[in-house]
């Protein structure tokens, strides 16, 4: 990648090595920066590809994590596709876990209005959990960015970002991204 390059440069399918590669072409363009297959054709880099450890299965594409491995792994355009599942049952389930781990319980019991105030604040404790595991998430991918932007020589926060996610006990979320990003 070259300093000069956007962040968000368009990734192209390596076909020879599996690997994916940043490609500032424009999407008209195809390898060698020519269109691709003619007017009205799509280029290389936007059709589907057929990676080794893609398998075609009933419930949509799967991946194995080895050439080896069974198919385990749905592609994201077969999750995006699934169904929505109502929520429902884990909402109702987040709401008794937490009235039940509420130290303000025991001694609650007996009144009717200590036990509505448990209640009421236990009502939204999975919409708490999704808001916190989003914060989290957010940050997690403020340090990937940030390692990113580093490794480009560009200006970057990385040990601000490291240090948020450290601040939140979350620093083992960097130490396996930074894992990852030496391998890759």
């Amino acid at each position: 990648i070259r300093s000069s390059e956007p962040l968000t440069c368009v990734f192209q399918r390596e076909r020879t090595l599996g690997h994916l590669r940043p490609d500032a072409k424009s999407a008209s363009a195809g390898v060698s920066g020519h269109p691709v297959g003619g007017p009205g054709t799509l280029p290389e880099w936007l059709t589907m590809t057929q990676p080794r450890l893609a398998h075609q299965t009933p419930h949509g594409r799967m991946y194995a994590r080895s050439l080896s491995g069974l198919p385990e792994v749905p592609s994201i355009t077969t999750v995006i596709g699934m169904e929505k599942t109502d929520l429902d049952g884990w909402v109702g389930w987040m709401a008794a876990q937490s009235v039940t781990q509420d130290p303000r319980l025991a001694e609650s019991v007996g009144s009717a209005a200590r036990l509505k105030q448990v209640a009421r604040q236990s009502a939204d404790a999975a919409a708490r959990y999704r808001d916190a595991a989003a914060e989290r998430g957010d940050r997690v991918h403020d340090y990937a960015e940030q390692v990113a932007q580093r490794a480009l020589g560009r200006p970057h926060t990385m040990a601000e970002a490291r240090a948020r996610l450290i601040e939140h006990g979350e620093g083992a979320y960097a130490d396996r991204f930074d894992e990852w990003w030496d391998l890759y």
